[in-house]
């Protein structure tokens, strides 16, 4: 992750504000009700980020981002629009990808959660621990 983006989510998903204090986390938090979703480029085939690619699939590449920052606010995290490889693509292909990523967020309202087991699950598990 880039440092300057680091440095805003630090600013932002403050402890006490949106985490933690009286508000709690992942179903308790702040920002509970409210949807997210990565919007992302990769610089590697769709190929590299399968279970058996360079990068393990991509919802496990993406985990720490959904779950440790997202969902740990009460985000529920919403499927990824992800774009493999864009600097190899030649114009219309990158068209056509722009295309879909217009589409995605125009249906936004209908679009599915991630694969990530659900929050309140795992904040029940941690209290039981």
């Amino acid at each position: 992750m880039a440092a300057v983006r680091k440095g805003w989510i630090d600013r932002v998903l403050v402890m006490g504000a949106v985490f933690g204090g009286e508000l709690g986390i992942f179903d308790e938090a702040a920002l509970t009700g409210r949807r997210a979703v990565v919007l992302a480029t990769t610089g590697g085939a769709p190929s590299s980020f399968t279970p058996d690619g360079a990068f393990g699939h991509i919802d496990a590449f993406l985990f720490h981002v959904h779950r440790g920052m997202l969902e740990f606010v009460g985000y529920d995290v919403l499927e990824p629009v992800i774009t493999y490889g864009p600097a190899h693509l030649d114009d219309p292909a990158r068209a056509e990808t722009l295309d879909a990523v217009r589409h995605a967020f125009a249906g936004i309202d209908g679009r599915s959660r991630s694969g990530q087991p659900a929050v309140s699950s795992v904040a029940q598990e941690s209290r039981n621990a």
